[in-house]
């Protein structure tokens, strides 16, 4: 791993970071991921799309305008888990679930932050087989789904139909919308985070990937425009709103680094990513250049876009780096 890639790379080589100096105090980290959200798919590229939260976290922290990933989601997650390139470990399509995905002998970026101290939690979309799991990859804690895609409503794996929704190993069967319940459980997490200890929180949703669901509020108030689509989307805006506002009401705000981007483009059978050219599934812009924003009050400036070429493994050492982490070797 090149150490080189460090917070420098995202933050200060786009002159975005203040000048005030570091608090001694480790900062907690919260990557929030989407799934197959477009680059038109939020309100701070096109007025079509309803997203007032991350609109509004977007005005707060610096957009990373040429951000990339890669074409599926399982390749995506590997690289921000090991800051690698996951071809390195065959891992350069989607992970089936007899596949063995991500090695067991690669170090992640949960295991860094736990060897820290900090408390480390998975809640969402793993999907990066079954050589390890959450647990075996540096989370002290996994509330969410093993596989590629659930019914947001049964919790059920959509190619098998058997459920596909645990809680640290153990299959669950609850009721409720999936991204709520991930919501849920961020903000049942943060209200409980014991004080003076920093934590690393993952929160990987299931939306906007098919199959598509929403709460009926949410499928209302989009049926004249935007359809189911927008409903999903709007209704995981809501849900990152619940958790940005959690990490207010806990008075852990300014010391909260926070990432949001999406695994790869759209699904072109949902949305178009103009003027990006095609969607998830291609290596052409659409599929692999996504929305990414960085809040960090204080070090961050407020508004701020950068230019600056950076793709998805470059957020393992940026993110070790702004705690002040050694870097495995």
């Amino acid at each position: 791993m090149n150490v080189r890639l460090s917070i420098s790379v995202i933050l200060m080589a786009v002159s975005a970071l203040s000048c005030k100096a570091q608090t001694p105090e480790r900062p907690n980290v919260l990557v929030i991921i989407a799934d197959d959200l477009g680059w038109n798919d939020v309100g701070f590229h096109s007025k079509s799309a309803t997203t007032p939260h991350l609109d509004r976290f977007a005005k707060e922290g610096i957009e990373l305008q040429r951000f990339y990933t890669y074409a599926v989601c399982s390749p995506a997650r590997a690289g921000l888990l090991t800051g690698q390139m996951p071809r390195r470990f065959g891992i350069t399509h989607v992970v089936g679930p007899q596949q063995p995905g991500l090695p067991r002998d690669v170090a992640t970026l949960p295991e860094t932050f736990r060897a820290a101290g900090y408390r480390t939690s998975l809640i969402g979309k793993w999907h990066l087989g079954k050589a390890r799991g959450p647990s075996d990859s540096g989370f002290d804690h996994f509330y969410g789904f093993m596989g590629a895609e659930i019914d947001y409503f049964k919790h059920t794996a959509i190619r098998s139909e058997q459920t596909d929704w645990q809680r640290n190993g153990k299959t669950v069967v609850e009721e409720g919308y999936s991204t709520d319940l991930l919501a849920d459980e961020a903000v049942r997490l943060l209200q409980e985070q014991a004080k003076g200890r920093p934590f690393y929180m993952q929160v990987a949703f299931n939306a906007p990937h098919i199959p598509l669901a929403a709460p009926e509020s949410f499928v209302e108030k989009h049926k004249n425009g935007g359809g189911l689509y927008a409903a999903v989307i709007d209704a995981m805006d809501s849900a990152i709103g619940r958790i940005l506002a959690e990490l207010d009401r806990q008075k852990l705000r300014d010391n909260t680094l926070v990432v949001f981007f999406s695994d790869n483009g759209a699904d072109l059978r949902l949305s178009r990513s103009t003027p990006l050219s095609r969607g998830k599934d291609t290596i052409y812009e659409g599929g692999i250049h996504t929305p990414c924003v960085i809040r960090w009050p204080g070090r961050v400036a407020a508004g701020a876009t950068s230019k600056q070429p950076v793709s998805v493994q470059d957020l393992f050492p940026t993110l070790a780096g702004a705690a002040g982490l050694k870097l495995p070797t």
